[in-house]
């Protein structure tokens, strides 16, 4: 079964793969593909991609500007108003920027409708620097998102305590060198 089917159905995936191998697309098409067959009004969370660093958020967002926003920018307040006017389903952050808007009590979105929680470099994400923020930002969603976990590296430790944390269904694929899956 390829790997977009086994998240789009109901499971929660793991996800280790060598950089350059099509993680993004990986969690990128189920996410829209499921978002297409929803009806999600404005200002009601569907999608959340979460990034250690500011340049991944925007490589992503390169590839889907028409119906995704990278909150990015270094003052909250702009970020608030569009978010407030504009009304996005599909957010792509860091953790740092999103827990700080999380914070925001003017900010008018519903997060409570999240069905996709992508960790985008999860391995960076859980690390004893970012712990705190994570775990804040999962404290904020419901335990019936779909979750994913894409990295090129894994700490096994540290995984497993994030998947204890937000998954229901664990799948765990890795990517050999040879481009063949293993599913567990």
């Amino acid at each position: 079964m390829p790997l977009f089917l086994i998240f789009i159905k109901i499971y929660d995936v793991n996800v280790k793969a060598q950089t350059e191998s099509g993680k993004t697309l990986t969690f990128l098409v189920p996410l829209f593909n499921q978002f297409q067959k929803q009806k999600y009004q404005d200002h009601q969370l569907f999608g959340l991609i979460l990034s250690p660093t500011r340049e991944l958020p925007q490589q992503i967002y390169d590839l889907v500007k028409e119906i995704a926003f990278v909150i990015d920018g270094t003052s909250n307040e702009p970020d608030v108003k569009y978010l407030n006017n504009k009304g996005y389903n599909i957010f792509i952050a860091t953790h740092c920027k999103l827990q700080q808007l999380l914070n925001i009590s003017e900010l008018q979105i519903n997060v409570k409708t999240l069905q996709y929680l992508i960790f985008d470099e999860a391995d960076r994400l859980i690390s004893n620097q970012y712990q705190y923020d994570v775990r804040f930002i999962l404290s904020k969603f419901l335990k019936q998102t779909r979750t994913g976990l894409f990295s090129a590296t894994q700490s096994s430790a540290q995984i497993y305590d994030l998947m204890k944390l937000c998954f229901r269904n664990p799948v765990y694929v890795k990517f050999n060198a040879n481009k063949t899956m293993q599913i567990s």
